[in-house]
């Protein structure tokens, strides 16, 4: 049977990568591939109008955009038909999410796709990788869009890091302060959700009550949901993960003191990061989110963007929030006569209590 390359599925090592060895062919994996949607056309009639700023219209539920939008059942039926030819088991399937989820060796994944995985060294830290493309059977060419998980690089690297208090002049402003600043809308975040997407690191419900309460606020509701084994596994050391974990908890915490917070936490990998997006949408136990915050997830931290294939649709859901927040931005600085960096410092300004030399936590 003809294989056909998947179409963005192509990788290069990293720079300055090594490779130790071929990857043990015993090993075990799960490999996520990510299935066409249905009615693609009126899919992108939906995100161009969400990025016009219009949004589109009848807004759908989440159970309409899944039976509109969902993966298609003979579409399952040839990916679960494809496994069962190449020795690899069905451990998911979710057709809202248009994925599925295999287990296999090394050795059976290698065949089934056509690759050469190795054990791969960078930067102190050792993966499994790949190069070059995945290749399909001509029967799922266009049917699978992503395969995600053969190769296990990390995807983000954690951008938190603790500023020692200088002599003088050292100045921080807590989540509260910035959001009056930027004319933040008043409100609790009452009834409402905030899904918030982690690759690494955890967080302490002590630290967190300490944190709220130096702000006179109750600590919120904070529930870690695991995404394909991983878990809430604080470190203990703020300058990594959990320096980025407990600042994107503490933010919305602060702004939204009543929202329902769920922290769905995900190995640091290109499957990780789509099927923590993919769950926290689909989430039918935590269904009242209205936000879902991505934290240091747009690249591998080398300025490279997730590659599995051509999951149009979540790269589409970025660029809609990257417009939007353009858009904010412009009308900031037209409202002030300022660039934003010069508008936000002033209006900081009004906020800095005399004499501020202390520390807020971060």
């Amino acid at each position: 049977m003809t294989n056909i390359p998947l179409k963005g599925s192509e990788r290069a090592a990293m720079r300055g990568a090594r490779v130790l060895a071929p990857a043990d062919p015993a090993e075990r994996l799960e490999v996520t591939l990510l299935v066409r949607r249905r009615a693609r056309q009126d899919f992108a009639a939906r995100v161009a109008a969400c990025a016009s700023g219009l949004g589109p219209s009848p807004y759908l539920s989440r159970d309409e955009f899944a039976k509109r939008h969902g993966a298609d059942a003979p579409d399952l039926a040839a990916v679960r038909a494809f496994a069962a030819a190449h020795g690899l088991a069905v451990e998911q399937e979710d057709a809202p999410r248009r994925t599925v989820v295999l287990s296999g060796t090394v050795a059976h994944f290698g065949a089934a796709f056509n690759v050469q995985l190795h054990q791969m060294s960078h930067a102190g830290r050792s993966y499994r990788g790949r190069t070059g493309a995945i290749l399909l059977p001509a029967d799922l060419d266009g049917i699978v869009e992503a395969v995600l998980g053969l190769d296990s690089r990390p995807q983000a690297s954690p951008h938190c890091r603790i500023r020692r208090l200088a002599a003088s002049g050292a100045v921080s402003y807590t989540p509260i302060q910035v959001a009056t600043a930027y004319g933040f809308p008043n409100g609790t975040g009452q009834g409402q959700g905030v899904a918030i997407i982690e690759l690494g690191g955890g967080f302490q419900l002590a630290d967190l009550d300490t944190y709220f309460k130096g702000l006179r606020l109750s600590t919120p509701s904070v529930v870690a949901v695991s995404v394909d084994h991983a878990t809430n596994s604080p470190t203990n050391d703020a300058s990594g993960p959990d320096g980025e974990v407990m600042l994107d908890i503490e933010v919305v915490g602060a702004v939204a003191p009543q929202a329902n917070i769920v922290v769905y936490f995900a190995p640091n990998t290109d499957a990780g990061f789509l099927d923590a997006i993919t769950t926290a949408i689909h989430d039918t136990t935590h269904k009242r989110r209205s936000r879902i915050v991505v934290d240091g997830a747009g690249n591998d931290g080398h300025g490279r963007r997730i590659s599995g294939g051509g999951h149009d649709g979540h790269h589409g859901v970025r660029g809609v929030g990257r417009q939007r927040v353009e858009r904010r931005r412009q009308r900031r600085q037209r409202s002030c006569g300022l660039p934003g960096l010069e508008s936000f410092r002033a209006r900081l300004r009004r906020y800095q209590p005399s004499g501020e030399r202390r520390q807020h936590p971060q």
